[in-house]
C-alpha cells in the first residue's frame, strides 16, 4: 500500500506486557459517526496480517489511519492522513528521559480543499491523545495535508539519526546556563540520543 512509517511506529515505550509499545495506523477502528462521514473503504486484508505479525513482539496501540479522497486540479486523488510517520525524540536531559514526537496534523487545510475540517479535527484530536497516553510531549505540525496528498508525511523528509557529540554540544550551547559540565549529557544519556 505504501511504506511501513505510514502506519507503524516503534515508540522506545516498554507497556504493561513488557513488550515495546508500537503505534499502529488502524483504517477500520472508526466511530460510526466518523465511520459515515469517510470513503467506503477497506483495507484490512493487508493491514490485518501485519498487525498479527507485530503483534508477537510488540504490544500494539492503534491510531487513527484515515482513506482520503479529494478534488484537485480537476482530478480526483486517493492518498491517507496518517498520524504515525512522524519525527520521533526519546534521549534523556539531565538524568530525565524526554519523548517528543512532532506530529502531522490536518485539520488546517481542510477548508482550502474543500474537506470537512470538524472531522479532520476529532481525528487530530485523537491522534495527540493516543500520543500523550504513552508518555510523549506533542508538538503538532500544521498544514501536513500536501505531504500527505504526496504519499507522505513528517518522517518522509528526515533521515533516522543520532545526535552526535556535535550537535549535543551545539544545544547545549543554545540552552541556558545550566551546571552541566559535560557538554551535553551524561555517559547514560548518550546511548538513548
Amino acid at each position: 500500500i505504501f511504506h511501513i512509517d505510514m502506519f507503524v511506529t516503534p515508540t522506545g515505550v516498554i507497556g504493561e506486557s513488557g513488550k515495546e509499545i508500537v503505534l499502529f495506523g488502524a483504517p477500520n477502528e472508526y466511530t460510526a459517526e466518523e465511520r459515515r462521514r469517510l470513503p467506503d473503504f477497506s483495507f484490512s486484508e493487508y493491514y490485518d496480517p501485519v498487525r498479527e505479525q507485530l503483534s508477537e513482539h510488540f504490544e500494539i496501540h492503534p491510531l487513527p489511519l484515515v482513506p482520503q479522497f479529494s478534488k484537485m486540479d480537476g482530478n480526483t486523488w486517493f492518498y491517507h492522513l496518517t498520524w504515525n510517520n512522524a519525527v520521533v525524540e526519546n534521549y534523556t536531559h539531565d538524568g530525565e528521559v524526554k519523548r517528543v514526537v512532532y506530529l502531522p496534523t490536518y485539520e488546517q487545510d481542510a477548508k482550502r480543499i474543500g474537506l470537512d475540517p470538524g472531522l479532520r479535527k476529532e481525528f487530530d484530536t485523537e491522534a495527540i491523545r493516543r500520543w500523550r497516553n504513552v508518555g510523549f510531549e506533542v508538538r503538532r505540525l500544521d498544514g501536513q495535508e500536501d505531504l500527505a496528498h504526496s504519499f507522505g508525511a513528517v518522517h518522509c523528509m528526515t533521515k533516522v539519526m543520532r545526535r552526535s557529540h556535535y550537535a549535543r554540544n551545539w544545544l547545549a550551547s543554545s540552552e541556558e546556563p545550566t551546571s552541566r559540565t559535560d557538554g551535553g549529557g551524561s555517559s547514560s544519556s548518550r546511548s538513548n540520543e
